[in-house]
Parts: structure tokens; sequence; C-alpha cells
């Protein structure tokens, strides 16, 4: 009902304004919802004090965690199973990034600190 009532009031425009032709071709609309998949890696400690950190996989699929300093250089790359843990070490005081990737998607973004 209410689409057909905007194509009639569209059609009224169309014709007050001098419009030669008009093609209305009603149809599905498409909504792409994006999910957000929550903690995929819990990181401990952050901040650090002493340049190490573990690294806890809390998804239920493999995934590659990356680290970045912040001229986006890859310092640290790791695969991770489902539950496994590693750990990071040497990093210098500073701040960084990580990114998680599942199935060449990055699902989660975050910051590491070492103080």
């Amino acid at each position: 009902m209410k689409q057909q009532t905007l194509l009639m009031a569209l059609a009224f425009i169309l014709t007050t304004t001098q419009a030669t032709a008009a093609t209305i071709v009603p149809g599905p609309i498409q909504v792409q919802v994006c999910r957000r998949i929550t903690q995929m890696v819990k990181l401990s400690p952050n901040p650090s004090y002493n340049g190490t950190l573990t690294v806890f996989s809390e998804s239920r699929e493999a995934v590659h965690f990356y680290v970045f300093d912040v001229e986006g250089v890859l310092l640290f790359h790791t695969h991770l199973l489902p539950g496994e843990k590693k750990v990071i070490s040497d990093l210098k005081k500073g701040a960084y990034s990580y990114d998680v990737f599942h199935k060449d998607e990055s699902v989660e973004q975050g910051k590491i600190v070492v103080q």
C-alpha cells in the first residue's frame, strides 16, 4: 500500500515537472546486515609493563593474529587454533595495533599498549 502511494506521488511529481519519460520498477530492497563477531581474542596483560603479553583465542575456528607498529609495519603474525594461546615478547614501549582475520576477513581490530 505504501509502495503504491509512493509510486503515485512520484508519477504526479514527474508529470507536473515536465518530465518526458519515467520508468518505475518496483522491486525488493536489499538490506545487508553487518554482524559483529565479538572478541575473537583476549590479550593479557594489556597494557603490558615488560613488553610481553599473551594472546588467547576465544574463537571456535582458527584465526590469524597480526601485530603492527604505528607505521603499519608487521611485527608479529601467528595462526591461532580454537582455545590456543601464544606469547608475544620483545615489544618496546609504545602503542601497537592488532588485527584478527577469519577466512580472509578482518573480524576484530584493537590496540596494544606497552608502558
